[in-house]
């Protein structure tokens, strides 16, 4: 729907996008229509726009939805991100200490000329291409292997 001047008018409960569209601009999802019409995110009641661009509670700070609606810190401790390896991603231990997901290659050194791949929740030395050998300790060049270009590193 149109006004006079030919901007677009929402029917109640819609907003304008960045886009100069109506979309749902549900409440229940932390949104509101602004002063100028447009479906934003209702940061006065505690909701944060996240790294992708939604409006969310910030639970992994110990916040929490109440029943009106709000962002509200809680009396509870935040959960633990993690309390087994299978709570994190694969590439991800799960620190038991601190209960969260940390990086197995950032505890793990491997030996010349190897890498570490995280995997599994492990960390796995392998030697880089055309190297062969103890990954733990050395890995040498391979006698049927090309020479590296000198920028490969």
């Amino acid at each position: 729907m149109r006004d006079q001047s030919g901007a677009c008018i929402c029917p109640p409960g819609s907003g304008l996008d960045h886009n100069g569209d109506c979309i749902n601009c549900p409440a229940v999802k932390g949104m509101k229509v602004d002063e100028r019409g447009r479906c934003v995110c209702d940061l006065e009641r505690g909701m944060v726009v996240d790294e992708r661009g939604n409006c969310i509670c910030p639970v992994e700070f110990g916040y929490v939805l109440d029943r009106r609606g709000y962002c509200v810190k809680s009396d509870q401790p935040p959960p633990p991100e993690c309390v087994v390896d299978s709570d994190c991603p694969d590439n991800r231990y799960c620190e038991q200490k601190s209960n969260t997901c940390q990086d197995p290659c950032g505890i793990k050194r491997c030996g010349i000329n190897a890498f570490c791949n995280a995997t599994n929740h492990r960390a796995i030395c392998q030697c880089i291409s055309g190297y062969s050998g103890d990954p733990e300790v050395l890995c040498s060049k391979s006698k049927n292997s090309k020479p590296l270009p000198s920028n490969f590193f």
